[in-house]
């Protein structure tokens, strides 16, 4: 739901950038092509198709932008886990955890949204339902035209734009007041009983030539796209902009094509035509040769121009329209969808077990791994296979890039405190790099990752194979709920290959991490880790991953927690639950 809302958002605001394009260009784009510019309002399906081709490109872009937007020293959600503070005696008091508090009031106010949109949409769907019956019970009262001079006249008309629409039936009837098509595999145009009556011969052949046109140009469908986004978007005073205007483009458009066919003469009576059979139509499901006073008007001026060009030349144009659009179609962010890691594709041995926390709710997930038995323990395998946000997890690996690029030493590693005054009293003096991850101070290894730059961290996740390695959402951010997205099978077995020296870092750094991160010895068992929290707008999030070295073997988990008040402590206390339940703690 939330990933749904958000992208009905982005289609809206794609809506809105296509319409003041239109609003723009207006004459620049050239009059045949109008019409057809409003299909690429069928872009807005893209947001609804998870994992697409283009989200790359848009990720790209996205935090491109992000990573220049000022103020960001402190994103929305603060990751202030203190694993230091988990050395009380008892299991409660390993649950000092700075993070804020997740406010829930980001999840009322989403819900709340999701309940006013959904009434809308039921309501002016129930409308939309009642006027395709009433305008279905006009159609079933029509009959099919069998007046030969109708038919023959049809036939002049396919046969000059060559082009004849399998199964197209002509019907006639009291219930419209001009001539107008509609159908998408079933088409049908439709003709005012007094218009066959008095019609000539000519001006049927412009009528249904007309109506051809639109039937070849399928702006039936773009008719019925248009009306099903204002449906969905009814909240956007824009969305009913935009019909009226693609009404409006489409006829203009449509003669535009019919006007190629004729000659000078021809051109003239089309418009005498025009004037004569153009009324109002009520209904949103018939293409009409119709229109409002003002639209009307438009459509006489643009056929008393009209002035036969190259068809090539416009084409040219309308590309670089489409292009235009396209550029503005990527720049919309679009929520992102789940990502999954390469273990979902493996068939490593894995015993799956069952907890109400982690069964309720498919984001929450722990897994661990028994090095003993060379197997992994799962509660909820598949959100176990789900790539998240590192957050404060991800302290472990910044600091073994510093050591191992020399940026900081075991002896030399204090940073100074830049007077900024933050909301937890433990980041505003100076850090060494044990109270950096007892504190878990942000700006520590935000400084350490500005040191490295961006061209020597990628190379560094690519040597360790961390996640999807994707390092996008600015050099300060990209680990705290951006871009950076590691799933818990792949944090348990990078711990696991760190702590048994299968990675490229030095043993006496990867010695001194990793008892930066020593939370607590018992005879029993020897217990490291480090927490993570994050607060979105949406949601907040927990991480707990170390590794337990027991008398009956060495064991590495990764818990993670999603939900409103889920945290980097709720994580933890939940797998040392569950590792005493299963007698390892």
């Amino acid at each position: 739901m939330t990933h749904f809302l958000l992208n009905i958002i982005s289609a809206n605001l794609y809506l809105i950038l296509l319409f003041i394009l239109r609003r723009l260009l207006d004459k620049q784009l050239s009059p045949i092509y109008q019409g057809k510019y409003w299909n690429l309002a069928g872009l807005t399906v893209f947001f609804f198709i998870p994992n697409q081709l283009l989200t790359g490109f848009r990720d790209l872009i996205y935090y491109r932008m992000q990573s220049v937007m000022p103020g960001r020293a402190l994103p929305t959600s603060l990751h202030l886990d203190n694993a230091q503070s988990f050395m009380g005696e008892t299991a409660s008091g390993w649950m000092n955890d700075n993070a804020l508090p997740a406010n829930d009031f980001g999840s009322i106010f989403l819900w709340s949204m999701a309940a006013v949109w959904s009434i809308g949409v039921v309501i002016f769907l129930v409308r939309a339902i009642y006027s395709y019956s009433q305008f279905r019970k006009m159609i079933r009262a029509a009959v099919q035209v069998d007046d030969q001079r109708v038919q023959k006249q049809l036939a002049k008309a396919e046969n000059c734009l060559g082009y004849s629409r399998k199964g197209l039936v002509l019907l006639q009837t009291d219930g419209v007041d001009s001539p107008a098509t509609f159908g998408v595999f079933r088409p049908k145009i439709v003709l005012p009983n007094s218009f066959i009556a008095k019609a000539s011969n000519e001006q049927l052949f412009f009528i249904l030539l007309h109506e051809l046109v639109h039937q070849r140009n399928r702006d039936t469908v773009q008719n019925n796209l248009l009306f099903g986004l204002s449906i969905l978007n009814w909240f956007n005073p824009v969305s009913y902009w935009l019909v009226k205007q693609a009404r409006s483009d489409r006829e203009i458009s449509c003669d535009q094509s019919v006007m190629r066919l004729l000659n000078e003469e021809d051109v003239f009576f089309y418009g005498t035509t025009l004037l004569d059979y153009a009324q109002k139509n009520q209904n949103s499901y018939l293409l009409g040769f119709s229109g409002k006073r003002k639209e009307l008007t438009r459509r006489i001026e643009c056929i008393s121009s009209f002035q036969p060009s190259s068809t090539k030349k416009l084409a040219a144009k309308f590309m670089v329209v489409i292009a235009l659009v396209v550029g503005i179609f990527l720049i919309v962010p679009q929520a992102r969808t789940d990502e999954t890691d390469q273990f979902s594709r493996q068939e490593p041995l894995v015993e799956q077990k069952s907890d109400p926390l982690f069964d309720q709710n498919e984001n929450n997930s722990l897994v661990i791994y028994d090095e003993s038995k060379d197997r992994y323990l799962t509660y909820n395998q598949a959100a176990g296979h789900k790539r998240y946000s590192p957050d404060s997890t991800y302290k472990i690996w910044s600091a073994l890039f510093a050591l191992d690029a020399h940026k900081i030493d075991q002896t030399s590693n204090v940073r100074a405190w830049d007077g900024t005054d933050y909301p937890i009293d433990s980041w505003n003096h100076d850090q060494n790099l044990q109270t950096a991850l007892t504190n878990s101070t942000n700006w520590y290894f935000q400084q350490l990752d500005s040191e490295l730059g961006k061209t020597k961290l990628k190379e560094n996740f690519r040597s360790i194979n961390y996640g999807n390695m994707n390092l996008l959402g600015g050099i300060d951010n990209y680990w705290l709920e951006s871009s950076l997205k590691i799933s818990p099978f792949e944090q348990v077995d990078l711990f696991r290959k760190l702590l048994e020296g299968k990675l490229s870092f030095s043993t006496d750094n990867v010695a001194f991490v990793k008892e930066a991160i020593h939370l607590q010895t018992q005879p029993e068992y020897a217990l490291y880790g480090k927490t993570g929290t994050g607060n979105s707008v949406t949601t907040s999030t927990g991480w707990f991953l170390g590794s337990m070295e027991t008398n009956k073997g060495n064991y590495y988990f990764a818990c993670h927690l999603q939900g409103a008040k889920a945290t980097g402590s709720a994580a933890a206390e939940k797998t040392l639950a569950i590792l005493k339940e299963l007698e390892i703690y």
